[in-house]
């Protein structure tokens, strides 16, 4: 589904994109394999075209709201769209009660889910970007009729009763700094990367002891045999 994506790597190539030859290749593994398309889950179509022979009958929208006429009960699909947590470009959603009456939005065209995007945000960064604060305002959204606010200081109200369950003193659930915490989680990631790259280019010098001082202790069956090594005496 990243078909946008990669479309600078069409272009270098010199090649192009046959969209409706790939749905229609996607249904074949599908078909192949004896899998329903009604549990294959694809990403919303940012091409704005429509392929007949598109493969898989749920949608994820992350970018837009689906019209009215997608929206029937005949329609199936999840929504994150205003709600990613793990973006800074996303001005939807910077607090509580952002996240709130987004969530009401999308409730509103009947999806079969709402997702809420976390995992760009590693865990030690949550209290940064204020996740447990936004998500609660997600949840008071979903909960029932009850959490229904006439405005935001009606929903605070409510809200910062739950505060203390979350052991938090945010009382608008807004992120402190969202430039300085973004700089942070970028540094972290950063560091991580190299971290990895250093795990996976490495040089690794084996010494391997003369023959006659080896155990079956500290030297493998499967390097005793690749060697010659008889394994069958008590002494290799």
């Amino acid at each position: 589904d990243e078909r946008k994506e990669v479309q600078l790597c069409y272009d270098e190539a010199g090649v192009t994109q046959d969209l409706e030859e790939f749905e229609k290749r996607v249904k074949s593994l599908i078909a192949f394999e004896d899998y329903s398309e009604d549990y294959f889950v694809r990403w919303e179509n940012q091409e704005g075209k429509m392929y007949p022979q598109r493969a898989g009958k749920i949608t994820h929208y992350q970018y837009t709201v689906p019209p009215p006429a997608d929206s029937s009960s005949s329609s199936k699909f999840l929504i994150s769209t205003g709600l990613a947590m793990d973006t800074s470009d996303n001005t939807l959603n910077q607090d509580a009660y952002a996240a709130y009456t987004q969530t009401r939005k999308l409730m509103a065209v009947n999806p079969m889910g709402i997702i809420v995007p976390v995992s760009l945000v590693h865990p030690r960064f949550w209290h940064d970007f204020a996740i447990k604060e936004r998500l609660l305002g997600v949840a008071m959204a979903l909960s029932s009729s009850k959490y229904e606010f006439a405005d935001r200081e009606a929903f605070l109200e409510e809200f910062q009763k739950y505060l203390p369950a979350l052991n938090s003193t945010n009382t608008e659930g807004t992120i402190p700094d969202l430039a300085l915490s973004k700089k942070n989680l970028d540094t972290h990631f950063q560091i991580r990367v190299e971290q990895s790259c250093e795990d996976r280019v490495s040089n690794i010098t084996k010494i391997i002891p003369r023959k006659g001082i080896l155990t079956s202790q500290n030297f493998s069956s499967s390097a005793a045999d690749l060697l010659g090594f008889d394994r069958t005496s008590s002494k290799w």
